[in-house]
């Protein structure tokens, strides 16, 4: 049968392992919802960096935050922006995937119902409400935004 590429890790002879199923029933979106009781609260490098990123940010009005992947610029920089700014925030991610996976992270850290204070906006699917102030999104969505504004 046909496989992946040897130098994919396959083998020519074995297809691929298919992908796990949802439970009947399950969105797509709430299998990405973690726990609240799984997501620990470690420190991260940006973390030190945040005090002087909201000054800037309500001093001047923007800032340009430049940091390594893995950093918390996602799950860190864009909540403490919500207690700094008035309106919406909008976060892109290049990736539908990700920017539901970014939005479920930070309503699980702050502790709060996806959809609510933090939501996203995909292609096809949406979890936002009135009361949304961080909105998780890709390009695509927010430059049809900016079109349509």
């Amino acid at each position: 049968g046909w496989g992946p590429p040897e130098r994919l890790g396959g083998s020519p002879r074995h297809s691929p392992r298919p992908w796990p199923r949802l439970a009947p029933g399950v969105r797509p979106s709430e299998a990405l919802e973690p726990r609240p009781a799984t997501m620990p609260r470690e420190p991260l490098p940006i973390d030190a960096a945040l005090p002087e990123l909201l000054a800037a940010v309500r001093q001047r009005g923007t800032a340009v935050l430049l940091a390594p992947t893995g950093s918390g610029k996602t799950t860190r920089a864009a909540p403490a922006l919500l207690e700094a700014c008035r309106g919406e925030i909008w976060l892109l991610e290049p990736r539908r995937l990700a920017a539901r996976a970014a939005a479920a992270r930070i309503a699980a850290e702050r502790q709060v119902r996806l959809g609510a204070e933090v939501g996203y906006a995909v292609r096809f699917e949406r979890a936002l409400s009135r009361e949304t102030r961080l909105i998780v999104a890709t390009n695509g969505v927010f430059l049809r935004r900016l079109i349509d504004d």
